[in-house]
């Protein structure tokens, strides 16, 4: 599938030659005159339907209609093999819900504006899962030498978007 400006024609008018048919398409056209491609359209698309699951989640555990539990990672977790608690606990608002919740929703439409959906989901995952195994790897190697060193914070319950709120903080800078 190829694609080219028509010569004299609008920005946003791309000629696509598939099976030796011309056809022409319009772009939708997003904030500074950009022009949305299937894949950022994707992108918002995954990055609204985050911000949804995130919410609702966080409205289901706190109503007591889900566990909290599966959504909780600590130290003893990962060095345990729980892998996927990583994840997972970026699936939930930590306290105040409400102000948590519209912090989280304000910061990531706004990332997904203003950086795009690549960076939003970049921002997203290294802040998260690099800044949680940063913090985990300090605490092991900490007790490698010390065993009785941050004995409460192996097991103290980590969870919450507030890393990627801090991400896309740093990305939208």
């Amino acid at each position: 599938d190829l694609g080219s400006r028509l010569p004299g024609s609008p920005s946003g008018t791309v000629c696509r030659v598939h099976g030796g048919e011309d056809r022409s398409l319009r772009r939708a056209t997003v904030g500074f005159g950009r022009t949305a491609s299937r894949a950022s359209l994707v992108g918002w698309g995954s990055g609204v339907g985050l911000v949804f699951i995130v919410a609702g989640l966080t409205f289901a555990t706190r109503a007591h209609e889900l566990p909290l539990r599966p959504f909780v990672a600590s130290a003893a977790k990962i060095a345990s093999g729980q892998l996927w608690v990583v994840p997972a606990s970026a699936l939930i608002v930590d306290r105040p819900v409400l102000i948590g919740l519209a912090a989280f929703v304000m910061l990531a439409l706004a990332t997904l504006r203003v950086c795009g959906a690549r960076t939003f989901w970049l921002a997203a995952a290294l802040g998260h899962v690099g800044s949680t195994l940063l913090v985990y790897g300090i605490i092991g190697s900490t007790r490698l030498a010390d065993p009785h060193m941050f004995t409460r914070a192996v097991v103290t319950p980590d969870f919450g978007v507030s890393a990627m709120q801090g991400a896309w903080v740093g990305a939208l800078t």
